[in-house]
């Protein structure tokens, strides 16, 4: 995890710029996943913070999502299993915007692999927390650190938002064995911003506010804000590091 520490001796987490165009504006908290129990208290402490930033004087409808894939490979499913009553999990997929739509695998597509190469993804299955108001807020702070999160700030009510995700994402998907999910989700990481559009990534978040993803393609938690983060950032304690804004250090 990227933290330093401040003059007066007290620690900070570093978040590094990502390049988006306007009016998204993006930062980037490198952290390991899963994440060391010794760095978590910091880590949700400042996710927790943003978050209520965020929804400060406004009404904000919260979100969240486990990605299945990340999460079965770092063995967190029984948190899963073990809650499965009180958070009401739902499966439906994330479609990475910036990619090919999904397709389904051919004997091709394994036969073309190299020795522990593993079969390319497009896609994610996604487990939705339906369960409504807590059961949302336990879930995405039980689940932080295991490189598994995702978490939404929408304006919109949960059916209107999945609906605009829906209209924004299922049109390019041909196959038909990604045609019937409950839902669908955009997936982005660093990398999906360095030629997107303004029109791009409006299609993509669909009004989204704030979306907070674990992104293990990058090696930590990426922030994504529709309204202008640098003063969520401020109300945070939150200072550049060299004055360009290319880096910020968030108190801990």
């Amino acid at each position: 995890m990227m933290e330093t520490s401040t003059e007066s001796g007290r620690k900070s987490l570093q978040l590094s710029v990502v390049r988006a165009d306007t009016p998204y504006q993006t930062v980037f908290l490198k952290t390991k996943f899963p994440t060391a129990p010794e760095d978590l208290p910091v880590v949700s402490g400042f996710v927790s913070r943003l978050i209520a930033a965020a929804c400060q004087g406004r009404k904000m409808n919260l979100e969240t999502f486990v990605q299945c894939p990340p999460l079965s490979e770092v063995q967190q499913m029984p948190r899963m299993t073990d809650h499965a009553r009180e958070w009401q999990p739902i499966m439906g997929l994330g479609i990475w915007p910036d990619r090919e739509p999904p397709t389904s695998l051919t004997k091709a597509d394994f036969l073309k692999l190299l020795p522990g190469q593993r079969p390319r993804i497009d896609k994610y299955k996604l487990c939705r927390i339906s369960a409504p108001g807590k059961a949302r807020e336990q879930a995405w702070t039980s689940l932080l650190g295991t490189g598994a999160l995702l978490v939404i700030l929408t304006t919109d009510d949960s059916d209107t938002f999945l609906k605009k995700t829906k209209d924004a994402l299922l049109p390019p998907i041909k196959d038909e064995a990604f045609r019937h999910a409950s839902f669908y989700v955009p997936l982005v990481e660093c990398k999906s911003f360095e030629s997107a559009s303004p029109e791009q990534l409006r299609a993509w978040f669909c009004g989204t506010s704030l979306y907070i993803r674990e992104s293990t393609e990058d090696g930590g938690i990426l922030i994504v804000s529709q309204d202008p983060l640098r003063p969520v950032l401020e109300s945070l304690g939150a200072k550049p590091t060299d004055g360009s804004q290319a880096e910020w250090q968030v108190p801990c």
